[in-house]
């Protein structure tokens, strides 16, 4: 028997392709889930990080901890989010699961407007803090609307 071409099928081969394929389904559902602590922490982070380098661009006499506070942020929240991705086995993308576009796109873009409207009044400095503490808000608000991060 032949499957569309002048070769004959192997039953070994496909024996094992076809193992193969239910060991990667099994793999799939079997995925872990990014515990909820993890972006929360992720939030705490962010905030932690552009509310100090909006500080420290205010405040110069207190700029060199607040910069190297900055700096550990940053450090912290990329270190939780590989720790997220290592945990999950996956990169997070955002489930768009029939979801109209907006309700993907509106939070990451409110809270770019949030930061770019506080730089009016306060400057680079209050659009810094104002961007972190909103990104910590918009991961918190997502934990809680969803039963898993």
């Amino acid at each position: 028997m032949t499957h569309g071409t002048d070769q004959p099928y192997d039953q070994h081969a496909a024996a094992a392709a076809l193992h193969t394929a239910r060991d990667a389904q099994a793999a799939a559902r079997s995925a872990q889930r990014t515990p909820r602590g993890y972006v929360i922490a992720q939030g705490v982070a962010c905030a932690v990080e552009f509310g100090a380098f909006g500080l420290a661009a205010r405040y110069e006499r207190w700029s060199g901890p607040l910069l190297a506070l900055g700096i550990a942020g940053c450090v912290a929240f990329m270190a939780l989010m590989w720790a997220g991705v290592r945990h999950s086995g996956s990169v997070p993308w955002p489930r768009r699961e029939g979801r109209p576009a907006w309700r993907v796109l509106v939070p990451p873009a409110a809270t770019i407007a949030a930061g770019g409207l506080a730089a009016v009044p306060y400057g680079l400095p209050g659009a810094l803090v104002v961007f972190g503490v909103v990104c910590a808000v918009d991961l918190g608000r997502r934990v809680i609307r969803t039963e898993h991060a």
